[in-house]
């Protein structure tokens, strides 16, 4: 399939970046075969992770069963010069890796003939095979199995009362940012920060993020990576266990009381932590139930709907995993 305008442009800019966040580039010097350390200016063969240029007038030969898809990362490879293929042989990608045919590049079969044999396959999909005789730019292979971040690894730990996270990606493509999500019952994901990403690489990169409120018990994270246009792709999760003392909630207080219809809960706490405040009437049944998030100090948490509690005294308690505060007398006028 021809590629618009917009592809070419695209392609285009993503080799710059990819050299600009630190690709490895390898380009043909000599006309020779692609697992021949001489054709190519590093000295050495293709692999993984590798920006490959095939550039005008020079014209690499596979001429042997190749295949990459072990080692994982993707491979780009721009072509305007000859990228051919001998009898019965073939390449394969890993997921993500893309071929681009730029102006006066061709990909084609070294001798006559066709056959299905002959080809270039990504992520198992076959982009290519000499059956479908050549092929020349402006045109690409690719768009399979595409990953946004291959994770290469993500883990915390507790430090000085802080949660020190790291994380690292082997490959990045269209990576705006990460977005960092913390829990304490691993259901419901509260965002505590942002990092920036690499946009496209293809390079390790290494990433780190501090909470410096870890609740007290089990703190489970996620990162949340999100692409340039929006799209989004979550990492594993992990648990960090914080040993901290107990949590205590406490100088309770609530402002109006007596209350009509809302009023301002505030309390201070000595971690972050979720936390439920519950509204008891005077024979302990819960009436009114909210979730917050509590941050280490002060804290004024909004409830509304009281205009539904009949006149009365009611008891007002925090709940947190570690434990609950000292009650706080409302009255509902």
């Amino acid at each position: 399939m021809k590629p618009s305008i917009t592809l070419i442009v695209s392609a285009l800019a993503i080799f710059l970046q990819w050299n600009v966040a630190g690709a490895t580039t390898i380009t043909a010097v000599a006309n020779g075969n692609w697992n021949s350390g001489s054709t190519w200016s590093l000295g050495r063969v293709p692999t993984c992770g590798d920006t490959v240029v095939i550039p005008a007038g020079k014209t690499v030969t596979v001429a042997s069963q190749e295949n990459l898809v072990p080692c994982g990362l993707p491979v780009i490879i721009y072509v305007s010069g000859t990228f051919q293929f001998t009898n019965g042989n073939k390449i394969d990608f890993p997921c993500g890796s893309w071929v681009y045919l730029l102006s006066g590049g061709i990909v084609k079969k070294a001798t006559a003939g066709g056959g299905s044999s002959t080809l270039i396959s990504i992520c198992g999909y076959v982009e290519w095979k000499a059956g479908d005789g050549p092929i020349s730019g402006i045109d690409s292979l690719g768009g399979h199995g595409t990953l946004p971040v291959s994770w290469l690894t993500f883990q915390g730990n507790i430090k000085d009362k802080k949660a020190d996270l790291e994380w690292s990606t082997a490959s990045e493509i269209n990576n705006d940012y990460f977005n960092v999500v913390w829990s304490t019952d691993g259901i419901t994901y509260t965002s505590i920060g942002k990092v920036e990403g690499n946009g496209n690489s293809t390079s390790v990169n290494y990433y780190s993020f501090t909470d410096f409120e870890p609740a007290s018990g089990i703190n489970y994270y996620k990162l949340i990576q999100v692409d340039f246009d929006g799209k989004q792709n979550p990492s594993d999760v992990i648990a960090v266990y914080n040993s901290a003392g107990t949590l205590a909630i406490d100088e309770v207080h609530l402002a109006p009381n007596p209350v009509a219809e809302n009023t301002v809960v505030t309390f201070t706490a000595q971690q972050k932590c979720s936390a439920t405040i519950e509204i008891k009437n005077a024979s302990g049944q819960t009436c009114l139930s909210q979730s917050a998030t509590a941050h280490i100090g002060t804290n004024s948490i909004f409830v509304e709907r009281l205009s539904k509690l009949t006149k009365g005294i009611y008891t007002v308690v925090i709940s947190t995993a570690n434990g609950s505060s000292k009650p706080a007398g409302l009255i509902k006028k």
